[in-house]
């Protein structure tokens, strides 16, 4: 009777535990948010979603094969600058904040990883390694050649609200980001 009860314990702790691991599958990781006014853009599933922070349902806005990360609003909230993985390298790509098509602003080897936007609006700020190191770069909305920022080994950066500032970070880790 004993070895009975301690089979069955066995079996209720088996169930129990693959039963939480399959509800734990549902509650996927989303990575990588952005946050304009009442609305939040994330990486899921390597889509980027639209939901609002009062929470309901969340919006599929890109559904290409590749990847898409780190998802940033423009300052007027109208447009999402992402970094994309369609043709094999990542590049800087934007879309309607609404959802549409992307349109390519990047084309390096390099992994060009968007940052945010300058504060007008008109250009996306993202970083490279196009030398020996990460380089903070801008790449105009209306398209061109990105320029580079004069600024040394930046993981991360915010410009200041009138452009002439820049918080930047120089190391690229969880652990000495906070």
């Amino acid at each position: 009777m004993y070895k009975a009860s301690i089979h069955i314990a066995i079996a209720v702790l088996t169930i129990s535990i693959f039963t939480s691991s399959a509800e734990a599958i549902e509650g996927r990781l989303m990575r990588y948010p952005d946050m304009h006014g009442e609305q939040l853009v994330f990486t899921y599933e390597d889509d980027l979603w639209l939901a609002s922070i009062a929470g309901g349902l969340a919006s599929r806005i890109t559904s290409h094969p590749g990847i898409e990360r780190h998802a940033s609003f423009s300052p007027d909230g109208r447009w999402i600058a992402f970094t994309g993985s369609y043709d094999g390298g990542y590049d800087v790509y934007v879309i309607p904040a609404t959802g549409g098509e992307p349109k390519r602003l990047t084309y390096h080897p390099s992994y060009d990883r968007v940052v945010g936007w300058s504060p007008d609006g008109t250009s996306i700020l993202f970083v490279s390694r196009r030398a020996l190191y990460d380089e903070l770069h801008a790449a105009d909305l209306s398209g061109g050649f990105p320029r580079k920022i004069p600024l040394d080994r930046v993981s991360y950066a915010s410009l200041s609200p009138d452009g002439k500032r820049a918080a930047i970070n120089r190391f690229n880790s969880d652990r000495m980001n906070w």
